[in-house]
């Protein structure tokens, strides 16, 4: 009865996490990643399998709830207390590991939902550094495959060091097994040690303050074979040894069609200016042909096997450049300079530890004008998924960024880089304050939208500052 219960309800949250732009998809069954045996002598903690009771009531209540929840329609209620369910589902788990932990240690199964995309790997980056700054309860962390082939084996392997132990599937478990649904962490809230509920969206600006505080350095950082290998492959493809280059990933309409997508011609101009100042430009993720020699396109060159070169693309460039896709999450785990251009849902710290960042904008279609930063999180909120149809729905025009605003930003970054950026007018520090100044909704948080080093790229600000609401005239 209980199992059934939880089944339902994780249903339920998968629907809801669909809503926040987690992509679900189905990998081959090939486990790839052989367990660790536990050393001589160490005798491995399992839970007891018995259960002393259980809150029934209050768990149909979280499965009815969140049932409403992920059925309710983007016109209706914006849902600002949408993830509830989700926090009550953690805080449930956590009373049945009271009652199953006994005297043994906290066991933390990270499973096959967290490997499923390059993004979702990306966010074991943020899962070990609360784990590092002691904002979880201590105990074993365990990577479970679970049969499924992660969508980049190489990025998983640089987190899996930071695991107590890695196994290929459930019986490997052992009695952990039959209680999952209890053991395994989830990838959207997590509880925290002092027994906070979070959405990991919420948590981007705290740890990264923390971080930043006791002046630790990324968790991960591209090893020595892949930089030299990963040179030797582009030195193939013409690239000098001496060269530096910039990774550009285009989530593009000819592979997906929703609100992240890109036209990878809107950033033919950016990367131009990349071969102006002297570098090279490799882009992930479209099959456009480009005709500059210095653009090489990353996909004619895929084969099997090869997605070390992904990570190497991300973690090796001078700088990156990305949309709202996991490769944008994967450069601030290796501490690479980075640009977020088309950024979506602001109100969820998107902008999060990217240097500098350019947002999509929406028009009203009844007044014409371009909705404020207040406005957007006001009344577009959480109702603004990833499908085409909810802004539609709120009566709005998505506003894709121009190839001359994604120019100027790359320009921008190349200018600090170089150290020949301009200092900022008076106004624009005011106004990039003022973008700190407004909270994420209140359904993931309450942190700045924009949160740690990030900056509103230079032009761009010039550009939408009344607009927004960020300058007066």
């Amino acid at each position: 009865m209980i199992r059934n219960a939880i089944r339902l309800l994780k249903r339920a949250i998968l629907v809801a996490i669909g809503r926040l732009g987690y992509a679900i998809v189905k990998l081959p069954k090939e486990p790839l990643i052989e367990a660790k045996p536990p050393a001589a002598g160490e005798s491995r903690p399992q839970p007891s399998a018995k259960l002393e009771g259980t809150p029934k009531t209050e768990l149909e209540k979280a499965k009815q709830k969140g049932l409403a929840h992920s059925t309710r329609i983007c016109r209706d209620d914006l849902g600002l207390d949408f993830l509830e369910p989700l926090k009550t589902y953690v805080h449930l788990q956590h009373r049945y590991r009271q009652e199953l932990r006994k005297d043994h240690s906290t066991i933390r199964i990270i499973g096959a939902d967290w490997l499923k995309n390059i993004g979702q790997i990306a966010h074991l980056d943020i899962y070990f550094k609360l784990k590092a700054l002691q904002m979880l309860e201590p105990g074993e962390t365990i990577i479970c495959l679970d049969g499924v082939t992660p969508a980049n084996q190489s990025l998983l392997s640089y987190y899996t060091p930071l695991a107590d132990r890695v196994v290929p599937d459930r019986a490997s478990l052992g009695v952990a097994a039959e209680l999952m649904e209890f053991l395994e962490e989830s990838t959207v809230t997590v509880r925290l040690i002092d027994g906070r509920a979070e959405h990991y969206h919420s948590l981007f600006y705290d740890v990264g303050i923390a971080w930043q505080q006791q002046a630790r350095p990324p968790l991960v950082s591209l090893r020595p074979k892949h930089r030299a290998d990963g040179r030797r492959w582009l030195s193939s493809l013409g690239l000098p040894n001496d060269a530096w280059f910039a990774t550009f990933h285009c989530r593009t309409t000819a592979k997906h069609h929703d609100l992240r997508s890109v036209s990878v011609q809107t950033y033919e101009r950016a990367m131009e200016a990349v071969v102006r100042a002297g570098g090279w430009v490799v882009c992930m993720g479209s099959d456009h042909e480009f005709a500059h020699p210095k653009i090489i396109n990353r996909e004619n060159h895929r084969t099997l096997d090869d997605d070390w070169k992904d990570v190497f693309l991300l973690a090796a460039c001078r700088f990156f450049v990305g949309c709202t896709s996991g490769p944008a999450d994967v450069v601030n785990g290796f501490g690479v300079p980075s640009i977020k251009v088309n950024t979506l849902q602001i109100g969820s710290q998107a902008a999060y530890n990217h240097d500098l960042f350019i947002m999509k904008l929406f028009r009203s279609r009844q007044s014409g004008r371009l909705l404020t930063i207040a406005e957007i999180l006001e009344h577009v909120g959480t109702a603004i998924g990833w499908q085409t149809s909810q802004p539609d729905a709120l009566g709005l025009d998505v506003v894709d960024n121009a190839p001359e605003e994604i120019e100027a930003v790359v320009r921008e970054m190349i200018e600090r880089l170089d150290g020949t950026a301009a200092a900022p007018e008076p106004w624009e520090e005011v106004a990039q304050q003022r973008l700190r100044e407004f909270r994420q909704i209140a359904a993931l948080g309450q942190g700045p939208i924009m949160a740690g080093k990030s900056r509103m790229g230079r032009d761009f600000l010039r550009r939408h500052a009344p607009a927004l609401g960020l300058r007066n005239v």
